[in-house]
């Protein structure tokens, strides 16, 4: 019943009975019982002045005001100032907020994230905007052996990755030791 109700009304039913890995979806009443949660329960939001729609699970950290959230994308790659031949290195990049609409206005985007499940997001988010010119790691930025063997170009060895602008946000722990290795 709470399904149906949420279909007429496009509203997209959720539960949660305790922590964070107990969030599913409210089913129909024809879903096979314990389905798995799947791509129909990713929600999404938008980023309207760069015509790019990022989808996320309810549990990822995500800004909850959109408005302020387009304004600060906004800011941040105006700041920027890119350009067709620009290299984005983005350290703690989460699900690609920034990474998406950067992608749209430079040459590649590399980006480098803890957790693995919001790399995998970030990349999802990536193909479904249709853009080539990203590269997204896991690594944990505060071990310095974990970001050299990142930046290093294999196919010029003791070179860099080539990085023409450097995006952090927010200032977080382990930005200091991810900084003093670059």
């Amino acid at each position: 019943m709470m399904h149906e109700w949420g279909e007429e009304r496009g509203i997209k039913m959720l539960a949660q009975s305790k922590g964070l890995d107990s969030i599913v979806r409210v089913r129909a009443a024809s879903d096979p019982p314990g389905s798995a949660w799947d791509e129909r329960d990713f929600l999404s939001y938008s980023i309207p002045s760069f015509g790019t729609r990022l989808r996320f699970h309810p549990a990822d950290f995500v800004q909850g005001n959109m408005k302020a959230n387009n304004h600060l994308v906004e800011l941040a790659v105006s700041a920027l100032e890119l350009s067709e031949t620009d290299h984005v290195l983005e350290l703690f990049a989460g699900l690609g907020n920034f990474t998406i609409p950067m992608a749209k206005n430079c040459a590649h985007v590399h980006t480098i994230e803890l957790d693995a499940m919001m790399v995998a997001r970030s990349q999802m988010n990536a193909r479904a905007n249709e853009l080539s010119n990203t590269k997204h790691s896991a690594c944990d930025l505060t071990k310095p052996e974990c970001i050299e063997s990142l930046l290093v170009d294999r196919s010029n060895p003791g070179a860099l990755t080539l990085c023409t602008k450097l995006f952090l946000d927010p200032p977080r722990p382990g930005a200091g030791v991810a900084l003093s290795h670059l």
